[in-house]
């Protein structure tokens, strides 16, 4: 990596921020878009000197409404709570290192009975740290994983028929504020998505933010089959405990 110009990279980050921001109050995405406001804020109070970028997005809220395959039925008004810290280093990361030091989302999906009792669901990305041996999991965790549930469903007292153990760690590749929010647009706003899909600003948001974070993921996982002829900081089982490579 180059010599990184560290303000710089901490004010194209908030405005991309600010960019999506007036990008979704022109198409009616979000009725309040403060928290995207408040994450670029964030990103430009950082020190000049400090090689390090990141944000918090706090409760971000997507409104669903209806929704196909609900269970249980009737369960109305639902809405997407969605919450991003993540932390990385300025510059365009390696062609095959991690991209980002620090990741957590919460996705919090809520609907309404007829009755007026609310529902929960709950799911969550993070990343995970690396320890010693001796402490590491039974499980596989990939370093970058969504899981159902989690910390955001536990208390809960009324889970009717459901048998709700330890999910699985999915892998994942690793997402920023953009990404994940694309990606709850994608699943629970899909026409919304595909307007967006036609607005090159957005779009191109969205491929930054991907040959960032998207490109040294792909790299490392197509390494363990065509080698890359570098050393490799990052490793396949890392992101893919399953993979067996020869």
């Amino acid at each position: 990596m180059g010599k990184v110009n560290y303000s710089a990279f901490h004010r194209n980050t908030a405005k991309h921020l600010n960019d999506l921001a007036s990008i979704f109050e022109s198409n009616e995405i979000c009725t309040d878009v403060s928290p995207l406001r408040k994450a670029a804020v964030q990103c430009r109070r950082s020190k000049d000197k400090d090689k390090y970028w990141g944000y918090d997005i706090d409760r971000l809220i997507f409104y669903v409404g209806a929704a196909r395959h609900v269970t249980p039925k009737g369960v109305h008004d639902i809405i997407v709570a969605l919450d991003v810290s993540v932390k990385g280093e300025c510059g365009e990361a390696a062609s095959t290192d991690d991209p980002l030091t620090d990741l957590t989302i919460d996705m919090t999906i809520q609907g309404r009975t007829d009755n007026n009792k609310t529902l929960i669901c709950t799911w969550h990305l993070d990343r995970h740290i690396d320890v010693d041996t001796s402490a590491v999991p039974k499980e596989a965790h990939p370093r970058y994983h969504f899981q159902f549930g989690g910390r955001g469903m536990k208390g809960l007292s009324d889970l009717g028929d459901a048998l709700i153990l330890e999910p699985p760690r999915l892998a994942h590749p690793p997402l920023d504020g953009i990404l994940a929010i694309d990606f709850v647009l994608s699943n629970f706003c899909p026409d919304k998505w595909r307007q967006l899909r036609q607005n090159n600003q957005y779009v191109n948001l969205i491929i930054e933010a991907q040959q960032l974070l998207w490109r040294p993921y792909a790299n490392v996982i197509t390494s363990a089959w065509n080698p890359v002829g570098e050393e490799l900081r990052w490793l396949p089982h890392h992101i893919w405990p399953q993979l067996v490579s020869a």
